[in-house]
């Protein structure tokens, strides 16, 4: 009935969930799923889902729209980096279907930490009219299945999911592990071995840590840097193609 402690955030009431599947339109943004949205009042938002955040966010200014008065002090993580919040209740939140604006649902009550101002993440999505974020809280209460080319994203009640029925011939099932967030074993290389989230809301479709490639003793050709804003601060990273371009790190020059 809680999505965190008592003591650093609101506590939200179990979820009442639909019977049937519900199907959301939603767009892009630089990669990231995108979700049209309506304040309890009407206002239109919108809020990337993030399945790497295991707390929903809103922007400041957003929260005092809503009039949302944030409780409460602590600092999460992002990415490595730490960020100061309070919390607020969010009812009355709304997704609406892109492709139809007459099609639309009310989320269960979730709890949002509330950006301090200034932050490099709150103007990054001040910038792109985002919102804030919904985390992976929403696959506590759905079966969620993501179609990235029709860009549909249908939200199933557990026990509803057939997936023989719900996905075509041929799928893969990859078991999936639930810690704070939900994450699968891979291998790159041969060599690297672990754990990698799923994350809707990261950059690239597979990002990897430079200690695992390190512990793997491998080395990479880095063939272009980026730079990325997370909650703390930005951040610079490289590019690089599993699977070319390796050499084992005694012989690299």
């Amino acid at each position: 009935d809680s999505m965190f402690e008592p003591e650093s955030s609101p506590v939200v009431a179990k979820p009442l969930l639909p019977e049937a599947p519900l199907r959301m339109g939603f767009s892009f943004l630089n990669d990231n799923v995108v979700l049209k949205a309506e304040t309890a009042n009407g206002t239109p938002i919108r809020l990337e889902l993030d399945t790497g955040a295991n707390v929903g966010l809103l922007r400041s200014d957003v929260a005092a729209e809503m009039g949302l008065d944030p409780f409460g002090d602590e600092q999460i993580t992002g990415h490595g980096s730490l960020v100061d919040v309070g919390y607020v209740p969010v009812q009355g939140l709304r997704l609406v279907d892109i492709f139809d604006s007459t099609s639309s649902f009310e989320l269960p009550a979730w709890p949002a930490a509330v950006l301090g101002e200034g932050s490099t993440l709150e103007s990054s999505m001040a910038e792109n009219n985002v919102a804030g974020l919904l985390g992976n809280f929403v696959l506590n209460w759905f079966v969620v299945k993501l179609d990235y080319r029709r860009r549909v994203m249908t939200l199933y009640p557990h026990g509803a999911f057939d997936p023989a029925k719900e996905l075509a011939p041929g799928y893969y099932s990859i078991p999936v592990v639930r810690d704070s967030m939900p994450w699968c074993r891979v291998q790159v290389d041969g060599a690297i071995k672990g754990g990698a989230y799923f994350n809707t809301g990261a950059q690239y479709f597979f990002s990897l840590h430079a200690w695992a490639i390190d512990a793997a003793d491998l080395v990479y050709k880095v063939t272009s840097l980026n730079s990325t804003v997370t909650i703390g601060a930005s951040s610079l990273s490289g590019n690089i193609q599993p699977g070319q371009d390796i050499a084992a790190q005694a012989g690299a020059a």
